[in-house]
């Protein structure tokens, strides 16, 4: 397990404190885990597979896909989450004031994105 929690953060493009802080672990606790000294509690594997959306049948065994499948929707509450939980008050601002926009606006945001596509 260790090989593919070490591989899972590397795709992730996380250094081992930014993933450690984001399943509250400690960088020392998961260069532990990747180096064997220590194996990953039910807990941590529970809050992996929550937190990056991972098949725990690939965490745990290395069968299946890294990833699991999510519906579109589910996809973009994922990103929506993400932008919002952000430090950078600009993308969350922006975020905040789209959710106010009403149908009006949509339509005209809507033809905007559509004539500078084309």
């Amino acid at each position: 397990m260790k090989t593919r929690m070490k591989e899972l953060r590397k795709s992730l493009k996380k250094t081992q404190e930014s993933f450690g802080n984001s399943i509250g672990l400690s960088r020392s606790n998961i260069c532990n885990i990747e180096s064997g000294l220590i194996n990953l509690t039910e807990r941590n594997i529970k809050e992996i597979c929550l937190t990056y959306n991972v098949n725990e049948d690939w965490l745990r065994t290395g069968k299946g896909e890294m990833f699991q499948k999510l519906s579109s929707d589910d996809e973009f509450n994922i990103l929506v989450g993400k932008l919002v939980a952000e430090e950078d008050s600009f993308k969350k601002k922006v975020i905040e004031e789209m959710l106010k926009l009403d149908d009006e606006d949509w339509i005209f945001i809507e033809k905007f994105i559509n004539k500078i596509k084309s």
